[in-house]
């Protein structure tokens, strides 16, 4: 056998009445071994399975009648209860990992990982990327080729070989739990020992003085604090408003983290959404995304109160359910920054990052001052409307735009899967520098503004698919675009340069509403670690490395925002 093991945070006696709950009954006695001083206890469920739904609908379709009515097959499930003179751990067998996994600290298998295995002995990491294009990542390392921990990267599991190999095999797998290599054969008398033994080992280990390695990852929300029912409170009211005054973006995670491994919900399994309680509603078919959980919720809003009641089933390409009663929270992924702190709901637990996830973030902003530029020349005085083509960032790109080096694209459109996204709002001739303006210091829309730089980045990574240099030329057409000083020509021998240009900045205009932001850039002494939305910080970080990532040189401009109101 190849120990998967929880850690408890229970009582045997709490354990043992919390597994007769769920219909799980003790097999024979508690087993005493005195040399290592360890009990183990044993429990079983079994249950009938039902015949998947695809038999069914084969044998209808060969007119057969269905000759396996009589063979029902059982599932057996079943949970080891290892108790030292420390801790209580949990090893699950069949399905059983579901039960376990309520009654265990989901923080013991990342806790072992730092006290045993050095960030270089990491073969295979899982990663959630906050505040990314990404949402989750699995990266499997070439021998002696690991990297360390990237800024916004959160680890929710990692694989690698021990620091001591001799006692814990070659190599582990910790997430929620951990999972050994080495088999015990539970028959072999000597190697029963070094199974009970292995209980013991765990426990030292996790009383170690300092640790092997250190990871960004997120420490949990306890569900008896205030703070989880806020947060929870306002995910649903956030996602039952308007989805234009929507500020938090719900995902689905396609890659899980089930009974302490990988998992993928291709598009082979099914998912379905109910509610639990008074009102249960049937279950509905839904895609694996968040844009149909989100219209489910708009859809029932008189009657869900909480996101508690909202529960999911999963079943297999066989039609057979892998398991009901998925809470919400453990199948969406999203982001909330709530008086100050960044939290995120992911694996089940609403969490906030440990001190390494926010070094690795304050060092890559680090990284990124050295591309800032504080540009007195940009700023300057224009004619600003409350509407129309000269409001936001149009007047100022009107006036910015009559110096005889810079090229206007603003309003010069790609539709894209039916999005509209620009390629930048100027090109640099002289510099060979593509700029995206962005005015203001609100939060929401500075992201927004990182956000939409990243699909330019992308639109130009991609120039020959998407046809940019026609699309941009397209506007010349006075036929079709008769404004020409909205859309002035742009000669073809320009246009190349635009879309071989590897230079992708942003331009930021701010004014003094956050008065700290506003006195840095003045002084000149702004460090991008000043701001204080997290969120914000993440972003301007997926925009450097994504530009980054995509083989163009990003800078970023600040400089006094000084509109004419009209």
């Amino acid at each position: 056998m190849k120990p998967k093991v929880y850690k408890s945070k229970y009582t045997f006696a709490e354990i043992q009445e919390s597994l007769l709950e769920n219909q799980y009954k003790q097999i024979g006695n508690t087993k005493n071994f005195k040399d290592t001083k360890i009990k183990i206890s044993l429990f079983f469920d079994l249950h009938k399975k039902s015949i998947p739904d695809w038999v069914e609908e084969l044998l209808l379709f060969f007119n057969s009648e269905n000759i396996f009515e009589t063979e029902i097959p059982n599932q057996y499930n079943a949970i080891m209860v290892v108790q030292t003179e420390k801790s209580t751990y949990l090893l699950p067998k069949g399905h059983a990992f579901w039960v376990a996994e309520k009654l265990a600290n989901l923080d013991f298998g990342l806790d072992f990982a730092e006290k045993t295995i050095q960030s270089k002995d990491i073969l295979l990491k899982s990663v959630s990327y906050i505040q990314r294009n990404k949402m989750r990542g699995i990266t499997n390392y070439k021998k002696d080729q690991n990297e360390f921990p990237q800024a916004s990267e959160s680890y929710f599991y990692v694989s690698g070989k021990p620091e001591m190999e001799n006692i814990f095999g070659s190599s582990v797998d910790c997430g929620t739990g951990i999972t050994f290599a080495e088999n015990y054969n539970l028959r072999d008398k000597v190697r029963v020992e070094k199974f009970c033994q292995l209980f013991n080992e765990i426990d030292t280990a996790l009383h170690l003085k300092g640790k092997k390695s250190t990871i960004p990852r997120l420490h949990k929300v306890s569900k008896k604090d205030e703070k989880h029912n806020k947060l929870n409170t306002t995910l649903l009211n956030d996602l039952k408003a308007d989805s234009n005054k929507s500020q938090i973006l719900l995902d689905v995670n396609r890659i899980q983290l089930i009974g302490n491994g990988i998992s993928i919900l291709e598009n082979e399994k099914r998912l379905s959404i109910y509610l639990s309680g008074k009102k249960r509603k049937k279950e509905e078919d839904i895609e694996i995304s968040g844009t149909e959980i989100i219209e489910y919720i708009k859809k029932n809003d008189d009657i869900i109160s909480s996101t508690e009641q909202i529960k999911f089933a999963l079943y297999n390409e066989e039609g057979t359910c892998i398991k009901k009663e998925i809470p919400f929270s453990q199948l969406v992924y999203c982001e909330i920054e709530l008086d100050g702190t960044l939290y995120v709901l992911d694996n089940g637990n609403w969490g906030f990052f440990n001190d390494r996830f926010y070094e690795l973030l304050e060092e890559k902003l680090l990284e990124i001052d050295e591309k800032v530029v504080f540009e007195n020349d940009f700023s300057i005085e224009y004619d600003s409307y409350e509407t129309g083509e000269f409001s936001g960032e149009g007047g100022y790109i009107e006036e910015i735009s009559k110096r005889d080096h810079l090229i206007k694209l603003h309003k010069r459109n790609l539709s894209v899967s039916g999005t509209t996204i620009e390629v930048a709002d100027i090109y640099d001739k002289k510099k060979d520098e593509l700029f995206a303006i962005k005015r203001g210091t609100d939060t929401s829309l500075a992201m927004y503004s990182f956000e939409q730089s990243l699909l330019s980045v992308q639109i130009l990574a991609n120039k020959k698919e998407f046809k940019v240099e026609k699309e941009l030329l397209k506007y010349n057409n006075r036929k079709k675009y008769k404004n020409a000083k909205k859309y002035p020509n742009i000669r073809e021998n320009n246009v190349a340069n635009i879309t071989a240009c590897k230079n992708a900045s942003v331009l930021w205009l701010v004014d003094n509403k956050k008065k700290y932001i506003f006195d840095g850039i003045i002084s000149q002494s702004f460090k991008l670690k000043d701001f204080k939305s997290i969120m914000l910080k993440l972003k301007i970080i997926d925009w450097y490395s994504f530009t980054k990532d995509h083989g163009y040189n990003p800078k970023l401009y600040f400089a006094i925002d000084k509109p004419r109101k009209k």
